[in-house]
């Protein structure tokens, strides 16, 4: 009865042991792990935008020459920013680049924010703001590095009814992951 008390006494250390190293394996694991960070900043006229809370991120690249990247960030359901930048041949250039220095590459952002009223789209549309480097928005990469890139975006952006708003400084940096299409 007494070698079964020890025995059993002996299983129960061993097995709290194991456990307790466990635990601190993984709590040393979750200390070690360092988060992305992303966001799209942008000051306008007195406004100040800070989209951080959700990120959707397509990086496509299409043969040997055209990519196409497309960044979505949310603030809440009612304020969102997207960043699209076409025909760019990131993969292949050296930083920093300003977009729509090459033949059919562009950039474009839009930003919606519906608190500001409730039209969005058609002919009342006075929330749904976008801008092109194909007219007067200037984009800049300045680095893609270890699968995150940043930029830098101003000028004017406007909305359907011809509202305008302008980019004086804003700046986005997003982690990135590729996907090949043959």
């Amino acid at each position: 009865m007494k070698t079964k008390n020890i025995l059993l006494g002996g299983f129960v250390f061993t097995f709290i042991i194991l456990i307790s190293l466990v635990g601190c394996d993984k709590e040393e694991t979750d200390d070690i792990e360092v988060p992305k960070t992303f966001f799209v900043e942008l000051s306008m006229q007195g406004k100040e935008y800070k989209f951080s809370k959700e990120l959707t991120v397509n990086f496509y690249r299409y043969g040997n020459e055209e990519d196409q990247l497309s960044v979505v960030v949310y603030d809440s359901i009612d304020q969102h920013c997207e960043i699209h930048i076409l025909k760019a041949n990131l993969l292949e250039r050296e930083y920093p680049i300003t977009i729509n220095s090459e033949p059919y590459e562009s950039g474009e952002i839009q930003i919606i924010d519906s608190l500001l009223v409730n039209h969005l789209f058609g002919p009342n549309d006075s929330i749904n703001y976008s801008g092109t480097t194909l007219i007067d928005l200037e984009m800049k990469i300045l680095s893609f590095n270890d699968n995150v890139i940043e930029g830098e975006i101003k000028g004017p952006i406007r909305t359907t009814t011809g509202k305008e708003l302008n980019i004086i400084n804003g700046y986005f940096r997003v982690p990135i992951e590729l996907i090949l299409i043959e």
